[in-house]
């Protein structure tokens, strides 16, 4: 898969118009991505410390520094930043509402069989503190 369809295949998942793109140094935007490391949030961090992340072609992650991006760029690796909540909010709709549900209400009903479930929800009004017009 090339760049550009990465790009957009990230624009789709996380519903926006824009993303940030570092390419990294000696790259092109017509070169298969063969290798990809993911970060939520802030990813600086995971990338300076593990291996596979240094060995990446592309590193998506929601944050980084300035200085942390020229270190990423300089050895080649290109950076699809997409806003640290934007990143966050998938896993939270899918994976931690869902899970946090069935934990609570397999606590209360082992305890009380009269309770059958616990509803959580998820904030519909947290959004990426910032927009890229």
């Amino acid at each position: 898969m090339k760049l550009p369809e990465v790009l957009q295949a990230y624009k789709t998942l996380f519903g926006l118009n824009h993303l940030t793109l570092a390419l990294g140094y000696g790259r092109k935007l017509d070169e298969p991505i063969r290798t990809v490391a993911v970060c939520a949030g802030s990813g600086s961090s995971v990338l300076n410390s593990n291996t596979v992340a240094q060995l990446a072609d592309l590193f998506v992650t929601g944050e980084m520094s300035h200085h942390d991006r020229l270190d990423a760029v300089s050895r080649g690796i290109s950076l699809i930043i997409a806003g640290h909540s934007n990143t966050e909010r998938g896993f939270l709709a899918t994976r931690l509402v869902p899970e946090l549900q069935n934990l609570l209400t397999d606590e209360l009903s082992s305890g009380d069989p009269g309770t059958s479930s616990v509803q959580v929800f998820m904030s519909k009004v947290d959004t990426e503190p910032g927009t890229i017009v």
